[in-house]
């Protein structure tokens, strides 16, 4: 079947006035990835058809969904303080930026005068802050205790269960059988090469297919005696920590190294007898027999630990602390309860404790005292008075709510607004999959022992082997 071959146009990009070889009047501009839409008589098509558009028809607008958590908690009165408090600190200025004492006095002062807060919005802030900790609190301890449980679930890890019981894990699991016959032979050799020294009646020459063996030797020198033990517990989806496998590998390289340089040495010497001598025999066989139990000593399997949640107090809110007289010009206390220190509108005052006769009708107080120091003092004095929300206190605006609070990476020393939620549980360890430490200290000092009772008998034997061959020859010559 014949087909028309399409006609080629050369047009050229309206915005890049770049020279491009389409096919039609629409096409996309290589250059500047802008569309171009001609006409038949080459004129520029400002409107586009709504098929070029068709991702963004995709999409439908959604009604946005007001939460509770996205309503003012504060009245008229404090959002119109804390409106004007953030307008008066944007615009103060001081000549020296380091001295920060100047700043914290006008904040002080402004705060003062106009109360971020009041006694009834303190209640429901108490109470917005106290479900974002719980949220926060729930979150947290929630991804520690799903991921202990996944670690720990045998459920869950069906995949590594079949890989382990599957062809490729028993063709794995036989190379590791072989490659541990290959290593204790290699040992048992060696071994008997340092212990030949007392035998040696006549000359002993080496083959040079000996040197064959040591590169041979490197495939089943680093063998490890976890292997088996670890696939198993990870198998049933359980986590560990494998200590002490990279000590067990430069120990295995350093004994290959040093069998390696005596072979390569021996081989070339018409007679063992004459350069390989008992005392050379006795410093190799401590020195193998040493960095083996020392390395083995080091491997250590710790099984993950299964973490429980339980809870150590309930914190209970007062209703005397909720119900506190507090004036509606007056700063509160916010000092006594932490949780106010998120949304970053807490004073530091002093609390005021009443005398134990009363105070005197006489005397001015200090609040009278400390508002006449400021009208004197105060040269941005200004000709307003904050006005006071005597309607309901849960009718409040909803021009604004509180942001969610965003958590940053903590400096050194500085909290991170999570310990006074998280004070109030803790974390246990289950005793079903806890790594004893016990158990790790006798099995070192196991292999001490069996190190010194190794070693003390051989350095015996080295020290007396000419009575030893004597009483050996005695009783072969018997």
């Amino acid at each position: 079947m014949i087909t028309r071959k399409p006609k080629i146009k050369v047009k050229q990009c309206h915005y890049c006035l770049e020279y491009l070889e389409v096919l039609n009047n629409n096409f996309k501009c290589t250059n500047c990835d802008q569309f171009n839409n001609y006409d038949d008589k080459g004129q520029l098509i400002d409107n586009y058809a709504p098929l070029v558009n068709k991702e963004a028809l995709k999409y439908k607008a959604k009604p946005l969904t007001i939460t509770q958590d996205t309503i003012n908690p504060f009245c008229n009165s404090c959002s119109t303080n804390q409106t004007l408090i953030y307008s008066l600190l944007s615009n103060y200025d001081n000549d020296n930026d380091d001295d920060l004492t100047g700043y914290n006095n006008y904040k002080n002062s402004i705060e003062s005068r106009y109360p971020p807060i009041c006694s009834n919005c303190q209640i429901i802030v108490n109470q917005t802050i106290n479900k974002r900790n719980y949220k926060a609190k729930t979150k947290a301890l929630g991804q520690w205790l799903e991921k202990s449980a996944s670690l720990n679930d045998g459920s869950s890890n069906t995949i590594r269960n079949t890989t382990f019981n599957g062809p490729l894990g028993r063709y794995s699991k036989l190379a590791w059988f072989i490659k541990s016959i290959l290593w204790l032979t290699n040992n048992i050799l060696y071994l008997s090469l340092h212990f030949s020294t007392f035998y040696y009646s006549k000359r002993y020459s080496f083959n040079n297919y000996t040197l064959i063996a040591i590169p041979l030797s490197i495939l089943y020198s680093f063998w490890d005696p976890t292997w088996l033990k670890v696939h198993k517990i990870r198998s049933k989806g359980q986590s560990l920590v494998l200590t002490g496998k990279r000590f067990w590998i430069q120990s295995q390289f350093i004994i290959w190294l040093e069998r390696s340089l005596l072979l390569g040495s021996l081989a070339f010497q018409s007679s063992l007898e004459k350069y390989y001598t008992s005392n050379l025999a006795l410093s190799l066989l401590l020195l193998e027999i040493t960095i083996q139990l020392i390395a083995y000593s080091h491997l250590n399997i710790l099984l993950s630990k299964q973490i429980n949640l339980t809870k150590s107090k309930q914190p209970t809110i007062s209703k005397n602390d909720e119900t506190q007289a507090k004036s509606y010009t007056n700063t509160p206390d916010f000092t006594a309860d932490n949780l106010s220190s998120a949304l970053s509108l807490s004073v530091d005052s002093k609390v005021k404790k009443l005398p134990i006769f009363g105070e005197t009708s006489l005397q001015p107080s200090e609040e009278a005292q400390r508002r006449t120091a400021n009208a004197i003092n105060d040269t941005d004095e200004m000709e307003w008075t904050p006005e006071q929300n005597l309607s309901n206190p849960k009718s409040h605006s909803t021009w604004a709510g509180l942001k969610p609070q965003l958590f940053f990476a903590p400096q050194d020393n500085q909290k991170t607004g999570l310990e006074e939620p998280l004070s109030s549980v803790s974390l246990s360890i289950s005793d079903s999959n806890v790594y004893k430490r016990e158990s790790n200290q006798d099995n070192k000092k196991m292999v001490i022992c069996l190190t010194i009772l190794i070693v003390l008998p051989l350095v015996a034997l080295f020290k007396y082997q000419e009575s030893v061959i004597e009483v050996m020859r005695f009783m072969k010559n018997r």
